[in-house]
């Protein structure tokens, strides 16, 4: 990664931290209290062009003995999840190949 650190509220609840390179971006998603839905459309000029994938979510069976995990919605270009409370959820995005 080379491009800088950026972190955005993207609702009250919710943060993202962004980090990119010329081929991927990363996003770390937070939801720090309560149920919602985020929408990461307000991020998406700052991230690489594709499509997000996730590679983590925090609160899968791997990592609490009483999951929650959130709805990830990867149908559009934007990705939308929907939280039934606090968790955090990683994604990628990767430049497709030409």
């Amino acid at each position: 990664m080379t491009g800088p650190a950026i972190a955005r509220a993207i609702d009250d609840d919710t943060l993202v931290l962004l980090r990119s390179s010329a081929v991927v971006t990363m996003a770390v998603v937070v939801r720090l209290r309560g149920s919602g839905t985020s929408d990461l459309a307000a991020i998406d000029s700052l991230a690489a062009a594709g499509s997000w994938h996730v590679l983590l979510i925090s609160e899968s069976p791997d990592f609490t003995t009483n999951p929650n995990p959130p709805d990830v919605d990867l149908s559009s270009r934007s990705a939308v999840l929907r939280f039934g409370g606090p968790a955090a959820v990683v994604l990628a995005r990767t430049v497709p190949a030409e």
